[in-house]
C-alpha cells in the first residue's frame, strides 16, 4: 500500500484508498469478518443465554457477530492467505 493513502485526509474516496492486497476497505472486511467470528465462538452462547445490558457500541457488534455465516468467514479466511504469503 502507498503510504499516500495511510497518510493523506481521511476525506479521500474508497477508490483512492484501494491500493496492493486487496486494499485497505477490503482489508477492513477481512479483519472485521474474522474478528466477529471469533468473538462469537467465544461468547455467543453466554451472550445468547444472558440478558446482558452492554453500552453503546458493543451491544451492536455482538449482534453484527452472530449474523457472520461460515460462507462469509471462509471467504475472509481466503482473501487473509492471500495477502500473508
Amino acid at each position: 500500500m502507498r503510504l499516500a493513502a495511510l497518510t493523506a485526509p481521511h476525506t479521500q474516496t474508497a477508490e483512492a484508498q484501494e491500493g496492493s492486497l486487496g486494499g485497505l476497505l477490503q482489508w477492513q472486511a477481512t479483519f472485521r469478518t474474522l474478528q466477529s467470528a471469533e468473538v462469537w465462538q467465544a461468547h455467543g452462547e453466554w451472550v445468547s443465554s444472558h440478558d446482558a445490558r452492554f453500552g453503546p457500541g458493543i451491544r451492536e457488534r455482538f449482534e453484527m457477530a452472530s449474523r457472520v455465516q461460515p460462507a462469509d468467514v471462509d471467504r475472509a479466511r481466503q482473501h487473509q492467505q492471500t495477502c500473508v504469503r
